[in-house]
């Protein structure tokens, strides 16, 4: 439904329940929802007409006193439609304190309805691009994006010194001057042949700063001012961040450093905090490099007062003191764009942000007893993981922050996840009961992959485990030295037994017991020559039962059997019989 103003509002806001039945009393079947008229030179302008009966309503419409022309008009029944009538010369009509004129309209069946007119009219969406301290930029441009379905490019402006970093767009109006459609404004700019952009956030004369994505920016719609103009300011100021590199002392030159914002306002969704550059976390605003002095000098960032920044070279921590990017934004406590002490504002100075690449922080040293696996299990019964604890992320969907056999790290001032035995991407040669396995990696996606076949080899994703895997969450300052204890214990096991219509399609298949908590790892086994499996190293949960998820053979995924189960500690569990459905091809 278009976008009327005040009076219309009210009408059509009313009309889709009035125009369901005819008024309760003996009111008039047609009526005029139109109270403000934007007419063209030639004295024609519309109005929205509603048809209140069962049958289309038509007749005629006419300015009272003002010409003999009526236009004809017809709406269907229960509906409304924009119908257009003439006044000449309208402006000559007397003029109110407001410098409005005004008419009453008459329509056939209709009660009289004074209306305001007034000409047609445009909205200007003008700003400027405003370079306050740092690096030159080069080859600016703003560009304006109707937001729809799908966002598209409407205009572009190519700020030039000539025209002083001014740029301006004209838009259309809604009917009879209402307001606008909404619109994203975008500005890009060139530093030493790097181009990058962002997008305007604030309000009509108000900028705010800046934002990665158009997810984040403002929606600019246009609307009457007190002057009775459609005017909408929009300036972009940008500055610089800037600094040294160093290792021992010593400037780092050639080094990567990337500025990230705070996103002005968390999304609500899991799927949005996955958009962010940094899940969960912040977006990234630019990137440069230092020169040979360990000089960094990163420009075209959007002004904003409020403390958003993060900077990080490619080896320093976070801001320089925090371990994890969660930490440096507070784990998400500064919500809805209040600031978070720590990070960086930017202002109409340049702003100066050194860092150091001497990650002085916490020892950790992880203290794990318990089970500690065999041979053959070592690798993954005794891997250590430490994940970045972040709100709103599963423990095992959080970014790794350091992984091995190690038992010692150091870390930034943050938070995090300490594991032990809970690796999942693990990958190697295991035996194969089939001399030929080429036929597993036939295809443009697998084709490349042949060297994965060797003579009775097999290249898989499947490690086998026997611990259950421990995890503690820990706070560290940055400094010092700390110990955390984990105790590890042997796994439950599940055991089962898959069915096929050949050999191929129950020796060696891959069975996967995956956690439905995000917070349990998952365990693999391989079947035997009969089909029979025993997955081991499950901490007690509920597992979801995954059959061929490596597409093994190209065999369907798609069995008859248990697809759930639940296991308790220290407990061995059978699952029966899982048979597949079918052979069809699933890669």
């Amino acid at each position: 439904m278009k976008r009327l103003l005040t009076g219309s509002l009210i009408a059509v806001a009313t009309l889709a329940s009035t125009l369901v039945a005819a008024p309760a009393q003996a009111a008039p079947l047609v009526a005029i929802t139109t109270t403000h008229v934007a007419m063209s030179s030639a004295g024609v302008g519309k109005v929205q007409v509603a048809c209140y009966a069962k049958k289309a309503c038509t007749g005629s419409i006419w300015a009272a006193g003002y010409g003999a022309e009526a236009s004809k008009f017809t709406v269907k029944a229960r509906s409304y439609a924009y119908v257009g009538f003439k006044v000449t010369p309208w402006y000559s009509l007397p003029t109110d304190s407001r410098g409005f004129r005004h008419v009453t309209l008459h329509v056939t069946g209709a009660n009289p309805v004074p209306v305001t007119l007034e000409p047609y009219k445009a909205a200007t969406i003008s700003g400027t691009v405003t370079r306050r301290s740092g690096p030159t930029i080069s080859d600016v441009e703003v560009q304006l994006w109707r937001v729809g379905t799908r966002e598209r490019l409407v205009s572009v402006n190519r700020i030039t010194p000539a025209n002083n970093g001014v740029y301006s767009f004209t838009v259309p109006l809604g009917v009879n001057n209402s307001n606008t459609a909404a619109y994203r404004i975008q500005v890009m700019g060139k530093q030493d042949g790097n181009r990058r952009t962002w997008w305007w956030r604030g309000s009509n004369n108000n900028a705010l700063g800046g934002a990665a994505h158009s997810a984040q920016s403002t929606k600019v719609v246009v609307s009457r001012n007190a002057s009775e103009q459609f005017t909408y300011v929009a300036d972009f100021d940008y500055s610089s961040i800037s600094g040294t590199v160093t290792k021992g002392g010593s400037p780092v030159s050639g080094r990567e450093v990337t500025v990230y914002a705070r996103p002005a306002a968390w999304p609500t969704t899991s799927a949005g905090l996955r958009e962010l550059d940094v899940m969960s976390c912040v977006d990234i605003i630019g990137r440069t490099t230092t020169n040979g002095s360990g000089h960094y000098n990163l420009g075209f960032v959007p002004v904003n007062s409020s403390n958003v920044y993060v900077v990080k070279s490619t080896n320093s921590w976070w801001n320089n003191d925090k371990g994890t990017c969660h930490a440096a934004v507070a784990h998400r406590n500064a919500n809805h764009g209040g600031s978070t002490p720590g990070l960086v504002s930017v202002g109409t100075n340049a702003v100066t942000k050194n860092l150091t690449e001497d990650r002085h922080g916490t020892t950790i040293t992880m203290s794990v007893t318990g089970y500690q696996g065999n041979s053959t299990s070592a690798p993954v019964d005794q891997w250590t993981t430490i994940r970045e604890y972040s709100t709103g992320r599963s423990i095992l969907s959080s970014d790794v922050v350091y992984q091995g056999t190690a038992r010692t790290a150091t870390l930034g001032a943050g938070e995090y996840w300490v594991e032990t035995g809970r690796r999942q991407g693990c990958s190697a040669w295991y035996s194969s009961r089939f001399k030929d396995n080429n036929g597993y990696f036939n295809g443009e996606d697998r084709g490349a992959e042949k060297w994965k076949a060797q003579n009775y080899r097999m290249y898989r994703e499947h490690c086998r485990a026997y611990s259950q895997g421990a995890y503690k969450w820990v706070s560290v300052s940055g400094a010092g030295a700390q110990t955390v204890e984990l105790v590890n214990r042997y796994g439950s096991v599940v055991t089962g037994k898959v069915s096929g219509p050949t050999a191929k399609t129950k020796a060696e298949v891959l069975v996967r017991l995956v956690s439905t908590d995000g917070k349990t790892v998952y365990r693999t086994a391989l079947t035997d020559g009969g089909g029979k499996f025993k997955v081991t190293g499950l901490a007690p949960g509920t597992y979801r039962v995954v059959v061929n998820a490596d597409s093994w053979r190209g065999i369907s995924r798609g069995f008859k059997g248990v697809s759930k189960v639940t296991v308790k500690a220290n407990q061995t569990k059978s699952i029966g019989t899982l048979k597949f459905k079918s052979t069809k091809k699933t890669n």
